[in-house]
């Protein structure tokens, strides 16, 4: 240690100095705060936005398959948030605001939403391996009429396919019966001899050993499909996909005509 009566002779002055420090520059967090722009030029330029979608179809082929694929390429800056209803669900979620927008059925909308058309699809017989009318390559509506119609569910938020259903057999069938199960437990039961059911043809992009597929005989088994939407919605994402949409009907309706 030095004594204070030395500094003098050391020519260090009244106290002693230390000499000047020059320190590397930091990077990362260590760096001193930038200009928001600087440290996030992506975020500050162009925030992420997200859109939830609610689906009532099968995204296992077809138009709403593409349709999601085509925004989210078109779109990558918007987190697409997506959750499976039904008709009940539907009205609860879009009432309160807790959904941007859904794909349903036709028949599922309130009056006073909005609505876009985008295609429509054939209604198919999933029968059981065995059943009487998988004898034919396809089912009459007067054979399916006789059958009670196995659906998914608890038996009120799919009020629009029973109708729909109704419509393409030309009448009620002997009843419906609802099993609160996803749609692949259900075709496990229609494979297991449990009864038979109507299906849109976009939701049997998969194999169910046990389960035979039949067209059925009417110009009326069909079903469509529509974007819909609160008519005080105000998001601009939304908009985007209503404009993607809208020209997704468009080639819909030219590849229907040309068929």
């Amino acid at each position: 240690m030095i004594r204070r009566s030395d500094w003098a002779l050391l020519g260090l002055g009244s106290r002693p100095t230390l000499p000047a420090v020059h320190l590397v520059p930091t990077s990362g967090a260590a760096q001193p705060f930038r200009d928001e722009g600087e440290m996030f030029p992506r975020w500050a330029s162009r925030p992420r936005r997200t859109l939830t979608l609610g689906l009532l179809c099968s995204l296992h082929w077809g138009t709403a398959r593409k349709l999601l694929a085509d925004f989210r390429a078109a779109h990558p800056d918007v987190d697409l948030v997506v959750e499976d209803l039904d008709d009940v669900t539907l009205r609860e979620e879009l009432d309160a605001c807790r959904i941007d927008a859904a794909i349903a059925p036709e028949g599922s909308a309130r009056r006073e939403w909005r609505q876009a058309p985008l295609w429509r699809e054939r209604l198919i017989a999933v029968l059981p391996e065995g059943h009487a009318l998988a004898v034919d390559n396809s089912v009459t509506t007067a054979g399916l009429r006789g059958e009670i119609i196995l659906l998914a569910g608890d038996g009120g938020g799919d009020r629009a396919l029973q109708k729909t259903i109704v419509q393409a057999l030309g009448g009620a069938p002997a009843g419906f019966m609802h099993h609160p199960v996803e749609r692949d437990t259900l075709f496990d039961l229609v494979a297991l001899g449990m009864g038979v059911s109507v299906s849109p043809g976009a939701s049997l992009g998969a194999f169910y050993p046990g389960v035979c597929l039949r067209p059925i005989l009417s110009d009326t088994a069909e079903i469509g499909y529509g974007l819909v939407w609160r008519a005080d919605a105000r998001n601009e994402a939304l908009e985007d996909l209503i404009r993607l949409a809208e020209t997704v009907a468009r080639t819909e309706a030219h590849h229907a005509g040309t068929a």
